[in-house]
């Protein structure tokens, strides 16, 4: 059975949520990134941005403190086509071509970002202190 005919959703089927991310009439419940219908659906942005307000309101409703609001960032969309290609539009409206989208993402479509985010080395996947990895992930 869908969430979409239990959860408040959107004419696009993306889940309702308030400014501190929480769904719509649950209180203790929350959505991020492409379910969220709470600007555009980038599953990065989820992770780097959103995941860490969510973090914050728990501990806040834990406490029962006042939670803190999302605050949307500007929109980014860069797209690599194959190793030398692509183009961008930076914050701001700015179009750039193919020298600075493959400088941007094309290298190793930011996974190296994101390994380090998760305090992880890309070359040697171990357990790093604090770090996630497949054995204690879950």
């Amino acid at each position: 059975k869908s969430f979409k005919d239990n959860l408040p959703v959107d004419e696009e089927g993306r889940i309702k949520v308030n400014e501190h991310l929480q769904i719509e009439g649950c209180k203790t419940a929350f959505a991020l990134g492409d379910c969220a219908a709470i600007g555009p659906k980038f599953a990065y942005l989820a992770m780097k941005f959103q995941a860490p307000v969510i973090n914050k309101n728990i501990r806040a409703l834990e406490k029962k403190k006042g939670m803190s609001a999302y605050k949307k960032g500007p929109t980014m969309m860069v797209l690599p086509l194959g190793p030398n290609g692509g183009n961008s539009q930076l914050p701001m409206g700015i179009v750039v071509g193919n020298f600075l989208t493959r400088t941007i993402k094309s290298g190793d479509l930011f996974s190296s970002n994101t390994w380090g985010e998760l305090n992880q080395d890309i070359a040697n996947p171990q357990l790093k202190k604090g770090g996630l990895n497949r054995r204690n992930s879950l």
